[in-house]
């Protein structure tokens, strides 16, 4: 079919104002959502991610089963947390965000990946920070590496790497010798290493903040097992939750 002549122009113009329409659109991420292209979205990215996980990682920190709706959720944050990573590349926080979700829906390898860029940044902002004197961003970004640590842990515990998953426990519990978390992934540990008396001094001390920990409770259980199965030939002392804490650095 034959075009009219008075279409030409009017499908020309159609064209151009589809290409400048286009070109002024914010590029979409690898991920398929638009990428952040200002401190104000950056910022209204950052509330939508975390109203979409907050939820969803409570239950998941509390060893409780997630839903279908709860990994949806995870997997959207997941999704902005890494157009924000974009953005702000040597942030620590979205990073750190982003191999929080991507671990709770068992993708531990795009953990893995968040949480090594998140360390590497805050390393690096912990120097500066201490070098300037910023004591701060100092105290909040040694909290913030030592979480980081600890999921990381859990991550090289879920693969079977108890050494490396200790290195990082170890840092956890030495940074904030109050958590049971950090206090039982270190015991975790230890366990599956061999070193009995370490780990049972850290479950003591965690279950002594916190007697109803559950990760604690299950690691008391098996320690309890393999003490009353060593017991003759280790010369342990069983946990009385007379330990005393671990040491911390400052």
């Amino acid at each position: 079919m034959k075009i009219p002549n008075w279409a030409v122009p009017i499908l020309v113009f159609c064209g151009l104002a589809l290409i400048v329409f286009l070109s002024n659109r914010p590029p979409a991420a690898p991920n398929g959502v638009q990428m952040v292209t200002s401190n104000g979205e950056y910022e209204l990215r950052s509330d939508e991610a975390l109203e979409l996980c907050r939820t969803a990682l409570e239950k998941f920190d509390r060893s409780e089963e997630l839903t279908e709706e709860d990994k949806t959720k995870l997997e959207k944050a997941a999704k902005l947390y890494e157009t924000m990573m974009l953005y702000r590349p040597t942030a620590v926080e979205p990073a750190f965000q982003a191999g929080r979700t991507y671990f709770a829906v068992g993708n531990t390898d795009m953990a893995e990946a968040s949480l090594n860029q998140a360390i590497l940044s805050g390393e690096e902002i912990l120097r500066q920070s201490t070098a300037n004197g910023n004591a701060s961003v100092k105290e909040a970004t040694r909290l913030t590496l030592a979480e980081a640590r600890y999921v990381r842990s859990l991550i090289y515990q879920s693969v079977g790497d108890f050494k490396t998953a200790f290195a990082d426990a170890d840092y956890a519990a030495q940074q904030v010798n109050n958590s049971p978390n950090y206090l039982s992934a270190r015991a975790s540990c230890s366990l599956q290493l061999g070193n009995m008396q370490p780990a049972m001094n850290d479950i003591a001390y965690a279950l002594k903040l916190d007697p109803g920990h559950k990760r604690s409770l299950q690691i008391a259980n098996l320690i309890d097992a393999e003490y009353r199965a060593t017991q003759s030939g280790k010369g342990a002392t069983k946990p009385d939750g007379q330990n005393p804490p671990p040491k911390t650095s400052n």
